[in-house]
């Protein structure tokens, strides 16, 4: 946190705190899965490197697995 506008710079960190919190919320229950990388962690590649990789890895292997309510949606039986 900057030294100077202590009570300006708590405010604002609060409202992106809330802020980031409802985006992440509305991406995903809009079906999107969701990354956060801040911009201090990017001093160190490896440890963002890591931490991208395992998401994609969980993102690759839940579209080869769907959920049972993926499977149903596109089951026959379902189909009108």
């Amino acid at each position: 946190m900057p030294a100077t506008r202590k009570e300006f710079w708590t405010a604002k960190l609060g409202r992106n705190v809330v802020r980031d919190t409802e985006n992440k919320k509305t991406l995903r229950r809009a079906g999107w899965r969701v990354l956060v990388i801040w911009e201090c962690q990017t001093r160190e590649g490896d440890v963002v490197a890591r931490k991208l990789k395992r998401f994609l890895a969980r993102s690759i292997c839940e579209l080869r697995a769907p959920s049972p309510l993926s499977r149903a949606l596109v089951s026959p039986r379902f189909r009108p």
